[in-house]
């Protein structure tokens, strides 16, 4: 079935997946925590008030720009 719609099967080695997954470890695992708190930090200063589209969007915006730097990426695809 797959080599009727052109799908390539691939499987990595036992034990690389962790260097496989350079986005999980060097940018999706601070951009979770910095998401975290800064919903923590805006739950803290607005007690009673909602986190609505327009504020996930601008809490979004803080914890991406601090996770997402270049030295992050740089030394996340370096070879060990």
């Amino acid at each position: 079935m797959a080599r009727k719609n052109a799908i390539t099967l691939m499987c990595f080695p036992p034990h690389t997946t962790h260097v496989l997954q350079t986005l999980d470890q060097v940018f999706y695992g601070p951009l979770k925590t910095h998401y975290n708190r800064a919903c923590e930090s805006f739950m803290l200063h607005n007690p009673g008030r909602w986190i609505d589209d327009y504020k996930d969007a601008g809490l979004f915006n803080t914890a991406y720009m601090a996770a997402a730097t270049m030295d992050k990426g740089v030394s996340g695809f370096e070879m060990h």
